[in-house]
């Protein structure tokens, strides 16, 4: 199999094509691991929820290699062009795509800058064989620049939140074997890796008259064992704060009876669904899961490690 790089295809060019080339690159560094940045820019389903200016059809996808095609707003308009992605080598993808009579060659470079800390080098090859065509490079330099502003005002909080459950004890599975384009759409998967911990449980306690005047509450961090709880329709439902499929904070996601993954679409059912009618103190309900007593105006809950 061949696969080349950036440069490789750029020399090509100009050697066989007389095509001429204006390159640059963007940079970000941020506290998360390179298996973070490599499972972001491989994510086929975040395109749908996370970006707004972008819609991806995939013609093929394998391992490391996707084609596909993208329907990419910009000035406005819409335009449809198709682009291939691949895995060029360790901790490098390269992806082209060609564009009226332009072609983009672009490849993202990982590189460590400590156990949790990476900078993202995304260099940009803009190339025409077509001399006087050149006058448009700043057009699209600048055109580049605004989409990949975009691309990482979602793409940056993803990483950093997988930073922030490391920082917490937590791992993926993507980080021994990285994960392939296709894996990345298997959304029911659970991916996280919970931390070894010597406490089973956790306990939260609030005051009832708190839940009934707000309707809503935030218990715990937004891990495993944190609880979002929300009154609706005559009910009490507990939803996780943590989806277990790559990490996303599910903490603000409630919509009646279900909780949306905001990275991918991926629905909850409640943890644990009480009818308020039912809720007179003192009053105690355990699922295997949840815990949960009231008695007077104190709630407690208790979450199990289970729960992911």
């Amino acid at each position: 199999m061949q696969k080349k790089t950036q440069k490789e295809l750029i020399s090509l060019l100009k050697l066989k094509e007389d095509f001429h080339f204006a390159e640059f690159q963007l940079i970000h560094e941020g506290n998360y691991k390179i298996s973070d940045a490599d499972w972001n820019y491989k994510d086929v389903p975040h395109l749908t929820h996370i970006h707004q200016l972008v819609e991806g059809y995939c013609g093929y996808m394998g391992h490391d290699v996707n084609c596909v095609i993208i329907v990419q707003k910009m000035f406005g308009m819409k335009f449809p062009a198709t682009l291939s992605i691949y895995e060029s080598g360790e901790k490098r993808q390269t992806y082209f795509m060609a564009l009226f009579w332009f072609v983009l060659i672009v490849e993202t470079i990982y590189e460590p800058l400590g156990d949790d800390r990476t900078r993202v080098i995304t260099s940009y090859a803009i190339g025409t064989k077509h001399r006087f065509l050149k006058l448009f490079f700043p057009l699209a330099k600048l055109a580049l620049k605004r989409n990949y502003a975009n691309l990482m005002s979602g793409d940056i909080p993803m990483r950093e939140r997988r930073g922030e459950l490391r920082s917490w004890g937590y791992s993926f599975k993507g980080d021994n074997k990285p994960y392939g384009f296709y894996e990345t759409t298997l959304i029911n998967r659970s991916n996280v890796c919970a931390p070894n911990i010597e406490s089973e449980f956790v306990i939260h306690q609030f005051r009832w008259n708190d839940l009934q005047r707000t309707g809503e509450l935030l218990l715990g961090r937004s891990d495993q064992f944190g609880i979002s709880i929300r009154c609706d329709n005559n009910k009490l439902n507990f939803f996780p704060r943590l989806c277990p499929h790559e990490g996303a904070d599910l903490s603000s996601q409630c919509n009646g009876d279900k909780v949306r993954c905001p990275w991918h679409g991926r629905l909850f059912n409640p943890i644990l669904s009480i009818e308020t009618a039912s809720l007179v103190a003192p009053f105690q309900i355990d699922n295997g899961k949840l815990n949960f007593m009231l008695d007077n105006n104190i709630a407690t809950i208790e979450v199990r490690r289970s729960i992911i």
